[in-house]
């Protein structure tokens, strides 16, 4: 469906091309320097046409307006992770750390629910409504979840116990128990609920941190408080388990988890021990 919308829509399909590009500069790492500023010559053509696209009704183009979307926030955290090490100015674009605390892409994925509000009924009619769908995501009973490691995400509480914030981090723990319940019944392909076909949804769960989980918590994350910071590792724990087998994703999980842990210290690394544990660092 991609394809069919890209080639009615430059912008969109230049966008393509460009993250296409990406994709061989990791497929030919000795080739690497080439294709990405192949990749980010395309994006930036194709960040000009989106821009002249918003001056058009967002219900006229709703789908190139998802699809655009949808891809760029590929193409970013393609060329912002292991991908684009070393190729870039950190003075021009934050330092790595903040990249990985999702400086830049946690705002651009806020700032796309807000885009698409207008065009809610066009996407979830049109050819692209499946997408929108988030399965049983909301419907999910966390006093079911019967996982072993969901007792670590609960014992975690401990952290804020203490802090005024401590609600704020408690609303954070509750999604990313759910990302973890949603993601991981996918582990045996069962099916989400009696009639519906197995369809695995485990990378929506990847982005749903954000939309779901206070705004109030990424400003405690930017910050870098020690119950935000132990929870973002927890979140990058679930990444290197579910999508790090995406070459877009690949190394982010981890990346997060040591990058968290380095911030954070010797003294915080007990409440950090399952995600050290899930990403295989031990020292």
């Amino acid at each position: 469906m991609f394809p069919q919308i890209a080639f009615k829509h430059p912008f969109v399909m230049r966008l393509l091309l460009g993250l296409s590009a990406l994709h061989i500069a990791y497929l030919r790492p000795e080739e690497r320097l080439r294709h990405v500023g192949e990749a980010s010559r395309y994006h930036n053509q194709s960040l000009d046409g989106f821009n002249e696209a918003l001056k058009q009704p967002p219900q006229e183009i709703s789908d190139a307006l998802f699809t655009w979307s949808s891809l760029n926030l590929l193409y970013v955290f393609g060329i912002h992770g292991r991908l684009g090490e070393g190729l870039w100015d950190d003075s021009e674009r934050g330092s790595r750390k903040d990249r990985l605390l999702g400086l830049s892409w946690v705002p651009m994925l806020r700032g796309v629910r807000v885009m698409l509000d207008p065009c809610f009924f066009e996407l979830r009619d049109g050819p692209l409504r499946e997408l929108l769908h988030i399965g049983n995501f909301q419907d999910l009973d966390l006093d079911q979840h019967t996982h072993p490691d969901d007792q670590c995400f609960r014992r975690v509480r401990e952290v804020w116990k203490n802090y005024p914030d401590a609600q704020i981090y408690e609303d954070t723990l509750q999604v990313l128990r759910r990302c973890h319940m949603f993601m991981e019944q996918f582990s045996s392909m069962e099916s989400e609920s009696p009639g519906e076909s197995v369809f695995d949804r485990s990378w929506q769960g990847a982005f749903l941190l954000v939309p779901f989980a206070p705004e109030e918590y990424f400003t405690l994350l930017q910050q870098r408080q020690p119950p935000a910071l132990v929870l973002y590792a927890f979140y990058g724990a679930l990444l290197h388990r579910f999508v790090n087998d995406s070459w877009f994703m690949e190394g982010w999980g981890q990346d997060i988890v040591d990058v968290v842990a380095d911030l954070l210290g010797s003294y915080w690394r007990e409440w950090i021990a399952w995600p050290l544990q899930v990403v295989g660092t031990t020292s």
